[in-house]
């Protein structure tokens, strides 16, 4: 499943690179692609890019959601974000300000 969280014009993209690096601690591959991240044990992989992050989850469970949510909250910190994702996927955080589309 992919899906992409859009950055409103505000959020600055240095700081949430820096954030995603602190959080997400260990980096896809740095010589290639130093903007993915893989989360915790492989579950879903995420490209921040200065209009926002693309994940793509591997292993579609609570689990997962539930990583990726609490990464969204550390870096976000109670902003309202967009949520776009296909007609056939659906997905909702519990824990956070979004708008889905």
């Amino acid at each position: 499943m992919i899906f992409d969280v859009i950055l409103e014009n505000d959020i600055n993209y240095n700081e949430v690179l820096k954030k995603t690096e602190r959080y997400m601690k260990s980096s896809y591959n740095k010589n290639i692609a130093k903007r993915v991240f893989k989360g915790r044990k492989g579950r879903f992989y995420a490209l921040v890019e200065p209009y926002g992050i693309k994940f793509d989850v591997v292993i579609y469970d609570d689990i997962s959601l539930y990583e990726i949510e609490g990464y969204l909250k550390y870096v976000f910190e109670g902003e309202q974000l967009i949520v776009l994702c296909g007609k056939k996927e659906k997905i909702h955080f519990n824990k956070l300000n979004c708008i889905y589309v």
